[in-house]
């Protein structure tokens, strides 16, 4: 049965001038948000840059971090918290924390990798530290198991999780084009070719038979990997608008941000428009693993909805 947005959406409001990372436990009932924080006369602070909300009532579970939040990630179950921040000498420093209790620990610490993202699997077993490096740790042992290196050092690298772990999808690694890493063998194993020589985003569905792929300035690819089709390629092209991309917990409904929400049912049917976005550039997105929530953030505002199978009439 198809999915449709519901009509409610939730949102808080935080003391920040941006969000920069969104992630929710696999259930949806806790969403974690980094961002930089300000002060009550809009100035940059160096207040907790990292908050965790319960999305059903809003509710503030946990404050951390110092400086200006640069992504975050849930473990599966939502017990454990890992966020990366900018401090004020500009080392960005990658720790983990439990939410039940305790200090945060630190687990690395970074000088100059342009570090802007953390990505994780489904259950939170493998991550990835993303910069203009993608740096893949084993999340039990809290070590680095794999390491790959842009191109291009100046530039923004992009990477996405399938939902086992077992592979990476990075883009802008090599010049216009995704690669696919086994991650256990340490193989490209497969490559598919990107609107621009690197990319604002790459994502890829949960059953991982869809890859979307978004050009630095524009320009969109979306892949069926089953036999490494061109989607719509009439309208996702090199000349589409790159507004960020979400897929649903299922695979079956593409999301954009527009000017309201926008899905596009997998492989086909009609599409389907949501609630109405507040003006502004979306900066951060997330989708739940294993129920269908998206969130976003829009300056300093953090927004979640809820999606329902559409009842026949």
């Amino acid at each position: 049965m198809a999915l449709i947005f519901e009509d409610r959406v939730t949102s808080v409001e935080l003391h920040a001038s941006i969000i920069t990372g969104l992630d929710f436990s696999n259930d949806g009932s806790l969403l974690a948000v980094t961002f930089h924080p300000q002060d009550e006369h809009g100035k940059l602070s160096e207040g907790a840059c990292v908050s965790v909300y319960r999305t059903a009532d809003s509710s503030l579970v946990a404050k951390h971090g110092v400086g200006f939040g640069r992504g975050v990630l849930l473990s599966g179950d939502g017990t454990q918290l890992y966020f990366a921040a900018q401090n004020a000498a500009g080392d960005v420093e990658l720790r983990v924390v439990a939410l039940n209790g305790g200090a945060p620990e630190q687990l690395a610490t970074y000088s100059g990798e342009m570090i802007h993202a953390l990505r994780r699997d489904e259950s939170g077993q493998s991550f990835a530290v993303i910069g203009n490096a993608a740096e893949i740790w084993d999340a039990s042992r809290r070590e680095v198991i794999r390491f790959k290196e842009s191109e291009f050092p100046d530039k923004l690298l992009q990477a996405w999780f399938s939902r086992d772990g077992s592979h990476l999808y990075l883009y802008g690694l090599h010049d216009s084009t995704i690669t696919k890493l086994d991650i256990p063998s340490d193989r490209f194993t497969d490559s598919w070719e990107a609107p621009q020589p690197t990319g604002q985003q790459v994502i890829v569905a949960p059953s991982e038979q869809y890859l979307v792929a978004v050009g630095a300035s524009g320009g969109v690819f979306v892949y069926n990997m089953e036999d490494d089709s061109r989607f719509e390629p009439s309208m996702y092209d090199e000349q589409a608008f790159g507004q960020p991309f979400l897929f649903s917990h299922d695979s079956s409904l593409l999301i954009t941000l527009e000017m309201n929400l926008y899905g596009q049912p997998l492989p086909e049917g009609q599409p389907i428009t949501g609630p109405e976005l507040r003006p502004g550039i979306p900066t951060a997105i997330a989708s739940a693993w294993n129920t269908p929530m998206i969130a976003y953030g829009i300056k300093n505002r953090v927004f979640w909805v809820r999606l329902r199978e559409n009842e026949p009439t």
